[in-house]
């Protein structure tokens, strides 16, 4: 479905992962692990180039759009599906049968009440959910998601890893490493821009995960690439 080889990814001066050879077939759950500037969120990017329209992403930052309510972020899921024309009177006037859409989509994250708040006036939490009802709403087979379950407490985390499941395939990157054991069906660490270990949530030892995150000078391959920017269709 995806493959990924690369010498190198990132810029000229600063490369930020090394040897890459990673293949995504259909089905699976690809949990990304590893420690902040490992390298997660590069990688995802060049996933996601690589997917195109084929893939919902949900990135970091998640490019919602602060003034719009709740119910017309969600909705911009599907915006690159439509006419412009089809756009404009999704803003002006959604039909019945989007609202409906969105109402099943937002219930499934606890989110109905909070459709007509504007954006920028959400919990963090909150927008996480947001932006991942908008990937639920646009469907497809593969979401590409980036730390999807930030900022929420343990029983909205049980809700997020239960919608994930949704999509056929997923790669995805979580800090919460029992939620990537439970979700996964493979785990890759990454630190300082390299793959440490790539297999089944069973064939990964405590002992590994210790040495993914254990304390270390500052890694030469920062992560410092800016998220990757949302096309036209916000997906």
């Amino acid at each position: 479905m995806l493959r990924l080889q690369a010498g190198r990814i990132g810029t000229a001066a600063q490369p930020i992962l090394h040897d890459i050879d990673l293949r995504v077939e259909a089905g699976e759950r690809v949990l990304l692990l590893g420690p902040s500037g490992a390298g997660k969120t590069t990688l995802l990017n060049a996933l996601y180039r690589q997917a195109g329209a084929g893939a919902a992403y949900l990135p970091q930052p998640q490019g919602l759009v602060g003034p719009l309510p709740a119910r017309h972020n969600i909705a911009l899921g599907r915006i690159d599906r439509r006419s412009l024309w089809s756009n404009l009177r999704a803003l002006l006037a959604m039909s019945a049968r989007e609202r409906a859409d969105i109402a099943t989509v937002a219930r499934r994250l606890e989110l109905e009440a909070l459709l007509e708040q504007r954006v920028d006036t959400l919990s963090g939490g909150q927008q996480s959910r947001v932006a991942l009802a908008r990937a639920l709403y646009r469907g497809g087979p593969l979401l590409i998601a980036d730390e999807p379950a930030s900022a929420l407490d343990p029983r909205r985390v049980a809700l997020v890893l239960e919608v994930l499941r949704d999509f056929d395939t997923l790669v995805c990157s979580l800090h919460d490493v029992a939620a990537a054991r439970e979700l996964a069906t493979r785990l890759v660490g990454l630190r300082e821009g390299r793959v440490l270990f790539d297999a089944a949530p069973d064939a990964v030892s405590a002992e590994q995960i210790a040495a993914l995150y254990a304390a270390a000078p500052a890694p030469g391959g920062v992560d410092i690439e800016p998220p990757l920017r949302l096309p036209r269709g916000c997906q």
